[in-house]
């Protein structure tokens, strides 16, 4: 008992870790217990407690995430300033061997003996301590496996039953429940997969909804990549895929699945080749309607026949009382400008032979007019 309290009086700088997987409340109750918990513990044996280290809603068994406050803690370790270490539980601190020996290296170098924990010490300083922790670790990373093989088996059993998987935002054109249609935005997206089919750039499709002002399910403004994700998902195809395979889904489709497996293999077909699909709308973007003077939008007829279109409806604010057949348009536009280039006037500005034009003149004018 004097060995025990000798030791226990050269502890002046105690630790307190404190760490929990997951909170979904987002409230902190977890940790806290835990720091409550570990402050007493410390209390008991006189150890003051000089850092407060805390990692709330991080898994410790995924060595892809950080913990940014152990990673503090093993610092604070390394630098002499930790003499003593409070953890809730050994697994609070890992939760894979190999990180659990590498703790023990840092330790040993930097002389850490005392870890205490609610359920009992660990003595680093004994083989047997080491043994006992070391088993400890390996019965945690074995309970970390049995976990990730039953979240997998769940997963693949809500994929076959086409369920909704998780939590998580709004997918574009489903209700929050994610499995009711919003009919406003589920036209947005069949127009988008016509259009994407016919041959329009995701580009051209992006500028197009932010300059009407339509948002995706956030709120913000479309990117290619965010676009593309959604022209492509099997979601809109009323498909569940998972690991490679696909179950019919429980929510309704918003366009054919034919569609959406287009769009893929156009997709996979100009990153093997590094090339841009073909146009196939000379004009997209330059044709406006006659009748109303809005933007027409390439949308092929039932027949597959191209086409542009005055469109009405969710995210159009045309008149929808135009449509003319693309061929026609595109060889009219087409022949027009090989005749201007073919002119006489164009040969000679070529040449640099036409009047000089009186830039200074012009621009004294738009002041005017400004």
């Amino acid at each position: 008992m004097c060995a025990l309290m000798s030791l226990e009086v050269e502890v002046r700088r105690a630790a307190v870790y404190c760490r929990i997987s997951d909170d979904r409340e987002g409230r902190a109750l977890g940790v806290a217990r835990q720091e409550q918990d570990c402050r007493s513990l410390a209390e008991r044996k006189g150890w003051p407690v000089t850092g407060l280290y805390v990692d709330n809603d991080i898994s410790a068994a995924d060595a892809r995430k950080r913990r940014p406050e152990y990673e503090r803690l093993l610092r604070d370790v390394k630098a002499g300033l930790v003499d003593a270490l409070v953890v809730w539980d050994a697994d609070r601190l890992h939760r894979r061997p190999i990180e659990l020996e590498r703790f023990f290296e840092i330790a040993d170098a930097a002389g850490l003996r005392h870890i205490a924990t609610v359920g009992g010490d660990i003595d680093l300083a004994s083989g047997d301590g080491l043994l006992i922790t070391r088993i400890k670790g390996a019965v945690a990373a074995d309970e970390v496996a049995k976990i990730r093989r039953r979240v997998l088996r769940k997963h693949r059993e809500l994929a076959e039953s086409g369920a909704v998987s998780g939590g998580g935002t709004r997918p574009f054109g489903f209700e929050d429940d994610r499995l009711t249609v919003r009919e406003s935005e589920a036209a947005v997206i069949r127009d988008l997969v016509d259009r994407s089919v016919s041959g329009e750039s995701i580009l051209s499709l992006c500028r197009d909804l932010n300059s009407r002002r339509v948002v995706t399910a956030t709120g913000k403004e479309w990117t290619a990549g965010t676009l593309r994700r959604l022209l492509t998902s099997a979601r809109i195809a009323g498909v569940r895929e998972h690991e490679g395979s696909a179950f019919t889904a429980q929510w309704p489709a918003i366009v054919p699945v034919e569609s959406v497996y287009r769009l893929r293999a156009l997709r996979a077909e100009k990153t093997r080749t590094r090339r841009r699909a073909p146009r196939r709308y000379l004009l997209s973007g330059l044709v406006v309607c006659g009748k109303c003077g809005a933007r027409m939008v390439a949308r092929p007829r039932d027949d597959g026949a191209r086409r542009y279109v005055c469109a009405k409806g969710p995210g159009h604010a045309g008149c929808g009382k135009l449509m003319i057949l693309a061929d026609p348009v595109e060889q009219l536009v087409s022949e027009s400008v090989l005749v201007r280039l073919d002119g006489a006037e164009f040969a000679a500005a070529w040449a640099g032979e036409v009047e000089r034009v009186d830039t200074d003149g012009l621009a004294a004018g738009l002041d005017t007019d400004e």
